[in-house]
Order: structure tokens, then sequence, then C-alpha cells
């Protein structure tokens, strides 16, 4: 639904990184409204990535990358939920368990991070570019670690709470 909104501001896109791929509906979704993007997902969670790639076989150009991006190179600690559209890593906050209950079930776990300022030369980014963010309140990592990369960025897209839902640092 969110992409029928986006198609109505931004009629073309040529690129999409998408980080926070969970399971490939976002990739599936951007690839039927925008049929000729690459699309770059990224996905932290090992558990999910044969999903993904399953998920997002018929996609023909999309790159899947399992790994976090953030502010550090390196091996972080990351929250897999039994829910995995609350995995992040940041703890999660009573809010999201009082409000969501089967977001409870959670296991610490390292995963690799990258920054997208160390990667970005990997991807041939053919503007207009759209960044897409769904990282659980890890923005702010991503962005940090995106600093140079933003001058390749026409778009930013991610989703907002009002309501705190995991343990900012």
């Amino acid at each position: 639904k969110i992409l029928l909104s986006v198609k109505n501001y931004v009629p073309a896109l040529n690129t999409i990184i998408d980080v926070g791929a969970n399971s490939g509906q976002f990739a599936i979704a951007a690839s039927k409204i925008y049929s000729s993007v690459n699309i770059y997902s990224f996905e932290a969670l090992p558990s999910l990535l044969r999903t993904l790639e399953n998920n997002t076989k018929q996609i023909k150009n999309i790159k899947i990358f399992n790994y976090a991006l953030g502010d550090i190179k390196g091996d972080i600690e990351f929250f897999q939920n039994d829910y995995s559209l609350a995995s992040s890593a940041l703890e999660i906050h009573k809010n999201q368990t009082d409000l969501f209950p089967q977001t409870g079930g959670v296991k610490k776990i390292k995963i690799k991070s990258e920054r997208l300022d160390d990667i970005i030369n990997e991807m041939k980014l053919d503007s207009p570019v759209l960044l897409k963010l769904d990282v659980q309140g890890y923005e702010k990592k991503v962005l940090s670690g995106a600093v140079q990369s933003m001058k390749k960025i026409d778009y930013l897209l991610f989703e907002t709470s009002f309501t705190p839902m995991y343990n900012a640092e």
C-alpha cells in the first residue's frame, strides 16, 4: 500500500536500497510497481535468508546481502524476535510487548554489520535512488553510517512510531 502512495509522488525509481528486507515483502511490491528497478536488499537475520531468497527469486534485478547496516563495521548484538518483524539491533521496549504480546520471545545473537558508506561502491546506483529503512528503531544508526552515501540517495522512506517500541541508546 505504501508503495502505491510513493508512486504518486515518485513516478520513476531506478534503484532501491531495501534495508530490513525481512522475507521480501517490500522488494516484491517494488518490483511490481517499478518493473525495471534494481533492488539491493539487506536482511540481518540469518534465519530469514532462505525465505527471502525463495520469495524474491522471480525478481530479476535483486541482490541480497545477509548483514545489518549501521554505524559500525563488525559484529553487533542483535535481538532476534520470535515474531521476525520485531527483530532489532535494539532491545525491545515494554510498550511493544504490552501492545503486541507476540513480540515477547527474544533471543540475543551476534550478526555482521556494515556501514553503507563502506559498501555503497559495490552497488550500481542509477538515479533516482530510494533508501527504504525498516530497521525497528535503528534508523539513526544506519543513517550515521551513510553520511557520504546520502549524496547518492534521492528519496528516503521509513516507518515512524510515536510510542517508544525499542530502547534507544
